[in-house]
């Protein structure tokens, strides 16, 4: 339901967030590849927002950051929700926390089985 290059926001937020280098020089890639700007995707690893971003990117982007497992609440508010019903169906909002959901809890489990650690020396490919 969702376009392609808003997975991609949400994506490379949680990737940001996580602080992976794995996650953040595929998923830098694959946004970038899917029309992400560098201008947005210096946003999405700063704080996350973006004037050049929809409505509903910035509104995935907030998601991303309140649903990681980096944020302290980790609560959407009522504002953040009223943003969100404005900018999706409620399938668009199901995909969109599937998204969300399953990338955190990923990131969860690899960090927590050492597979990969928070951080790694892997450098961008020009």
């Amino acid at each position: 339901v969702l376009p392609v290059r808003l997975k991609e926001i949400a994506r490379l937020r949680l990737a940001a967030l996580n602080g992976c280098s794995f996650c953040q020089v595929g998923d830098r890639a694959s946004a970038i590849a899917h029309g992400v700007t560098e201008t947005e995707v210096d946003a999405l690893f700063g704080d996350g927002q973006c004037p050049s971003f929809s409505s509903a990117e910035q509104a995935a982007a907030d998601a991303a950051g309140r649903m990681s497992n980096f944020d302290s609440e980790a609560v959407i508010d009522d504002a953040l929700q009223a943003r969100l019903n404005a900018n999706f169906s409620p399938e668009a909002l199901v995909e969109l926390f599937a998204v969300i959901g399953i990338l955190t809890g990923m990131a969860r489990m690899l960090l927590a089985a050492g597979f990969i650690t928070r951080t790694c020396a892997l450098e961008p490919q020009a």
